[in-house]
């Protein structure tokens, strides 16, 4: 019999972080230098995993022996949850990360602050932890503590959600780069605690930081590649994306210039560097903010373990630093910056949005080689949406040389047959040369599935695939004179009947008398009704069978034989800048709205029908008559919803191709397998030629047709809806007015003088487009417009991009310098807070008697003059050097966006946060940090902001600011035709510029001509002038001062170039000058004023909603989307979103029952809008009555809480919202919906 096991004695386990004593003795001191000492951590890593401990030691050590179930809850915040699985505190981060036996140190991390009087340094730090945010792109909750030498163990987390961050390659190598980092920089490391840490360039946190710096510095310059441009290489890549690198540059610092050493004549010390091999270029506060308390006590705080710890913290998670103004706004402190990972997607699906299941190669067969290139992020059919845009202002196309996708063919194919040549073999050529255009997947061209968008050539979301000739020529050669050369491969699964089908697609596309189809279907508006026609009429083309059908591409011999039916005939070239009578220029029709003369939609709809109709052959469709009448007509429909979309809306590709059946187009199918049964790589692959061909159909085809033969553009009065001119009627209508306006405003610029212009400067041009305007046209100067440079097949700056400096040095000013703006108002919603506090000292006097008078100038921006406001922008800069420097702002979606309910598709429907780029002036004696500007400027007014900084700083001079706003107003040239002119009048309105130039120069006006409203012994206070750019708005309490302010704006100022409209001047009183009564305002109605009514006794504020009801449907955008319920519903939220400004609801202004009105009309548009926006949905994706009734009960919700939330007090302190929640629900949404439903 054996002898029984001897047991050993074990000690009690005593749990550590919940007694405040140990288990023997006297209760030990709290130290912050080390740990326990080595015998007891091993002893207590052994008990760490019996299994029999008691419950204690198991929740002591769970954070640490589990890291899947990291300590606390996780931070629910708003925006950073839509890029980082985790979020969580820094408290609750660093309790993960202490190693398992470092209880006693867990212990004090949680009481930090909680104390019952803790010291200053430590209410500092227990709100940093408690309040500070870190994320991690991959779940790296812990896992074996941070005392390892991989540097805390980080490459032990959880799998990477985010398919594009990596986890770090050299956390293993980390304690051997600190060792290099410490030789070179030459520095002994201190060591410090929580009561005496150092603070120091050479504290241990410094260093850590300085560290982490030069090592991200050197991964990104190991990870950096080098790519060829021009006739020299350069290495892309080498700076390190992450926010606390920025402000740093590799190298010796270079020597202090003029714009980096006087600024407000003081010299400006430049920022120092103390990690070695780099220098600062500007102030970075991230890193500074990281070197200060309560950093260095929190890293004493964590023992032995913080080195590690704290270097993974910077290195491999974003920390964010919450601000104190505003509402939820933070700042990023570390980390790779927010803006460049993209959102989360849900799990089981790939970077790309689809089942990893259905993530495999697209081959029919085991002979059918893949599409080249490989695609390894391939396009969902959802995300491509077709650029409508191109359709939007094109000009005819009127050239016989060119076709419409706008390439000469003369050039890659011979005129005559070549001898030995046979018919067959070049017209095989010209279908192959289609197929590349209308399949470029397959043969491995650029293609709008696979390949990246290159943005230097184009500002679009997708590249324009009408023109490719060069491509073509790069990838498979160019054809001699003789038409021979290398022949294109064509690829498998398009020989045979796929060759065949374009072969007669190209035969019937020469065969469509386009001419004919579209003067049946849209025919001419006033030659419809009988109208002759002029002979400058007769002499304009619209366009001709090979001008306008030539969306395929054809060669000269078939353009020949066109041109030998219909020539077409150019028109003759005319000098619009010298005619000066009205015999050379067309009259305009006799109509009362411009619009009228539009072609109606069903007409464009019926045209482009028939075209379809007749180019493209019926087995495109599918082979049995069911399935091809069925794909066909629903084609047909997807076209017509195409043109009947609105000015921002758009399809996509994903649906148009819902609804078609492909299993049996027999054209797909490989050749030789077409009666095999249908695999789901095959069906893929179907899916993928058929996508190719409807992309081509619409993108190439449809949009160039409506180029060729329309004029699209929207008018001033409709908002969002367009109109479809064809391009002779609008001629007739465009020519008198752009004749008119070169002479007014213009003036002709020889050719050769424009281009030296252009040369010297990097200005561009810019472009003016006509708007219709009832009866009249208004123009509409494109500043934004980037266009190619000369010589260079890449876009340039756009104007108002160049001009952004000098915006942002104005921007500043008027911060700094209210003062000189005078009565200007920013926007609307600034009415409010001078209107309230007006009110308010007008209660005190108790003074109820107002007098109202409102002028507007006639066009201001036309008619300033230009050497007064050169010489005023002179005067603004007030100080000699601005640094320039960018960030991005990123916002949370509202909370109605966010909890909406389920969406349907996943993440398909959600709605991505906004980003923004922002570029903001500083004085160049200005030395603060990132944070002090986001907390003193930028964060005030913002709710559930981020904000990350960027490495751009740019100093700029004064002068030289001052000298390119004088450019652009002296030398403003724009493009019309092929001539340029210069803006002689005014100053240019679609300048970013425009608005500031005209609130300082008004200003002015009002300090000189108008200082009588202020300046009458004790009646300071009793007049409240407002300006919001040109409309011009006095309140006071003395009726002289209101009439005479009236017949002041009325004598002119010719100085300020300055001319009222009489028209629409209003006063709320008898008035009368030059002998002509003023337009005054009926007793008792509210006076408007740029969209607002404000009541003439009590100054309340009501919302101007006299919209014609058959303007509603004008003003929506609906989504196409798929998930049309959740996207209905989130546009009725914002619906009544963009009416709820506190202006109308504030009842500390407003009485209670102008707060209950506001909300009653807010709740009828937003239900009228609702009831629109349903009708805009095809039928089977409008909502049910029960998503209705759902939608309009949460907006009830959600409008109580938005309109009486604390973020609002937080912004306005003095507003008040009385209105109970029973009062919203049932005597407001109720009643306003029940008006529409």
């Amino acid at each position: 019999m054996a002898p029984p096991a001897v047991c050993k004695r074990t000690r009690p386990v005593v749990d550590r972080d919940r007694s405040p004593s140990r288990s023997r003795g006297s209760p030990a001191p709290l130290r912050a230098d080390d740990d326990r000492p080595r015998k007891k951590r091993k002893v207590a890593q052994a008990r760490k995993d019996d299994p029999t401990g008691p419950k204690q030691l198991a929740a002591a050590t769970a954070p640490a022996a589990v890291p899947s179930a990291p300590h606390g809850p996780a931070v629910q915040h708003a925006l950073l949850a839509q890029y980082y699985p985790r979020v969580e505190t820094l408290r609750a981060y660093l309790l993960t990360r202490l190693p398992a036996s470092s209880r006693i140190r867990r212990k004090k991390l949680r009481l930090v602050g909680k104390t019952p009087d803790p010291r200053p340094v430590e209410r500092l730090l227990s709100r940093l932890l408690d309040t500070a945010l870190i994320a991690c792109p991959h779940d790296a909750n812990g896992g074996g503590g941070g005392g390892g030498g991989s540097g805390g163990g980080g490459s032990s987390a959880g799998p990477n959600t985010n398919s594009a961050v990596q986890q770090p390659a050299d956390d293993d190598d980390r304690p051997q780069l600190r060792t290099i980092f410490l030789q070179t920089r030459q520095a002994d490391e201190s060591y410090v605690t929580v009561s005496n840490a150092s603070e120091g360039v050479h504290s241990p946190q410094s260093e850590i930081v300085d560290f982490v710096v030069w090592l991200l510095f050197k991964r990104a310059k190991q990870n950096a590649t080098t790519k060829v441009f021009g006739a020299g290489n350069k290495r892309v890549g080498d700076f390190p994306k992450h926010v606390l690198c920025h402000g740093f540059q590799r190298g010796q610092a270079p020597r202090q210039g003029p714009a980096a050493t006087a600024a407000d004549g003081k010299p400006v010390a430049m920022p120092v560097c103390t990690v070695p091999g780099l220098y600062a270029t500007k102030p970075n506060q991230h890193a500074q903010t990281l070197k200060e308390p309560p950093w260095p006590q929190l890293l004493a705080l964590l023992g032995a373990s913080g080195q590690a710890i704290m270097t993974d913290l910077l290195v491999d998670c974003s920390l964010f630093l919450p601000m104190d103004a505003g509402y939820g706004n933070y700042v990023q402190l570390t980390g790779r910056n927010v803006r460049i990972f993209p959102p989360l997607l849900p799990a089981g699906l790939t970077t790309i949005g689809k089942p990893l299941c259905d993530v495999i190669s697209a081959k029919s067969d085991n002979t059918e080689k893949p599409s080249k290139p490989a695609a390894p992020h391939e396009k969902r059919y959802a995300d491509i949406v077709f650029v409508r845009s191109r359709m939007y202002y094109a000009k005819p196309n009127i050239t016989s040389a060119d076709v419409l996708n706008r390439f000469p063919y003369q050039h890659s194919a011979p005129k005559k047959p070549v001898l030995g040549r046979d018919v067959a073999s070049i017209n095989k050529e010209h279908t192959v040369h289609i197929m590349m255009y209308m399949f470029p997947r397959q043969f491995g061209l650029h293609n709008v599935f696979t390949s990246v968008v290159d943005r230097t050539t184009t500002a679009q979301k997708f590249q324009d695939y009408t023109l490719r000739e060069k491509e073509i020529v790069k990838a498979f050669g160019k054809r001699d004179r003789n038409g021979s050369g290398n022949k294109v491969p064509v690829p498998k699964r398009l020989r045979g009947l796929p060759m065949c089908l374009v072969e007669k697609l190209r035969i019937l596309h020469s065969r469509c008398s386009y001419f004919e189809l579209l003067q049946h279907y849209c025919p001419d508006p006033n030659k419809s009704n009988g109208q002759k026609m002029s002979a400058s009429d007769e002499a304009v083309p619209i366009a001709d069978d090979a001008a306008m059908a030539d969306a395929i591409p054809m060669l000269s011999s078939e353009r020949d034989a066109q041109e030998s039916k219909q020539m077409v005939r150019a028109p003759p070239e005319h000098d619009d800048a010298t005619r000066t009578n009205s015999e050379t220029v067309p009259e305009p029709p006799e109509t009362s709205a411009l619009v009228d003369l539009a072609t109606p939609l069903a007409q464009i709809s019926a045209f482009c029908q028939a075209v379809f109709k007749n180019v493209i052959p019926n087995d495109f469709w599918g082979s049995k008559e069911a399935i091809q009448c069925h794909n066909k007509a629903l084609f047909l429909k997807k076209v017509d919803a195409f043109l009947r979309l609105r000015r921002f809306e758009s399809m996509s590709l994903h649906t148009l191709v819902q609804g078609l059946k492909i299993a049996d187009i027999e054209w797909l199918a490989p050749p030789g397998l077409k009666d095999n049964k249908l695999s789901q790589t095959d069906l893929r692959k179907r899916q993928e030629i058929f996508a190719e061909f409807l992309y081509y159909l619409f993108d190439s085809f449809l949009v160039p047709l409506v180029r060729s033969n329309f004029y699209v553009t929207e008018s001033n009065g409709h908002r969002n809806r367009l109109f479809y001119f064809r391009h002779d009627v609008w001629r007739r209508i465009a020519e008198p007015a752009m004749a008119s306006l070169k002479i007014s405003m213009f003036e002709e610029v020889k050719q050769s003088d424009a281009v030296r212009i252009l040369e010297s400067r990097d200005l561009s041009f810019g472009q003016v487009r006509l708007l219709p305007k009832q009866a009249n046209m208004r123009p509409i100067m494109n500043l934004r417009r980037r266009v190619m440079k000369k010589g260079e097949a890449r876009l340039t700056s756009s104007i108002n991009m160049i001009l952004s400096p000098v915006a942002s040095m104005l921007n500043f000013e008027m911060k700094q310098h209210p003062e000189r703006l005078g009565s200007s108002l920013f926007s609307v919603r600034s009415l409010y807070t001078r209107l309230k506090a007006f009110k308010q000292h007008m209660d005190a006097k108790k003074q109820r008697t107002f007098y109202f008078a409102k002028v507007d100038v006639k066009s201001a921006f036309d008619t300033i003059p230009q050497a007064a406001v050169v010489q005023l922008v002179g005067t603004l800069p007030s100080h000699p050097l601005y640094y320039i420097e960018r960030h991005v702002e990123i916002t949370a979606p509202e909370k109605s966006v966010r909890h909406s309910g389920p969406v349907p598709g996943g993440h398909r429907g959600r709605v991505l946060p906004p980003r923004t780029w922002q570029a903001v002036a500083k004085a160049g004696s200005d030395t603060t940090g990132f944070h002090d500007l986001v907390e003193t400027r930028l964060a005030a007014g913002r709710k559930n902001t981020v904000f990350v900084d960027s490495a751009f700083r740019k100093a700029q001079d004064a002068e030289a600011l001052a000298g390119l706003a004088a450019t652009h107003i002296l030398q403003n040239l724009v493009k019309i035709g092929k001539k340029f002119y210069r803006q002689k009048t005014g100053i240019p309105q679609g300048s970013v510029l425009s608005s500031a130039l005209c609130n300082y120069f008004y200003a002015d006006l009002e300090a000189k001509e108008l200082g009588f409203l202020h300046a009458d012994g004790d009646g300071d206070g009793d007049c409240l002038l407002l300006r919001l750019i040109d409309d011009f708005l006095l309140i006071t309490t003395n009726e002289a001062k209101a009439a005479r302010f009236v017949q002041v704006m009325h004598r002119g100022h010719p100085r300020y170039g300055v001319a009222v409209n009489p028209n629409k001047t209003l006063v709320n009183f008898r008035l009368t000058v030059d002998g002509h009564d003023v337009a005054r305002l009926p007793p008792g109605a509210p006076f408007p004023y740029c969209g607002t009514h404000i009541h003439c006794s009590t100054l309340n504020l009501t919302r101007d909603r006299e919209i014609k009801n058959n303007l509603v449907f004008d003003t929506l955008t609906v989504e196409h989307a798929r998930s049309p319920g959740y996207h209905f519903k989130r546009k009725v939220f914002n619906y009544f979103k963009i009416q709820s400004h506190h202006m109308f609801f504030d009842t500390s202004h407003n009485s209670l029952r102008t707060a209950l009105r506001n909300l009653h009309s807010a709740f009828t548009e937003t239900a009228t809008k609702m009831w629109a926006h349903a009708r805009c949905l095809p039928s089977e994706t409008r909502p049910s009555a029960r998503l209705v009734i759902t939608t309009i009960e949460e907006l009830a919700e959600i409008a109580f809480v938005s309109l009486n939330r604390k973020s609002r007090a937080l912004q306005r302190p003095d507003y008040k919202f009385s209105v109970s929640k029973m009062q919203l629900t049932w005597c407001v949404v109720l009643v306003g919906f029940s008006c529409v439903f």
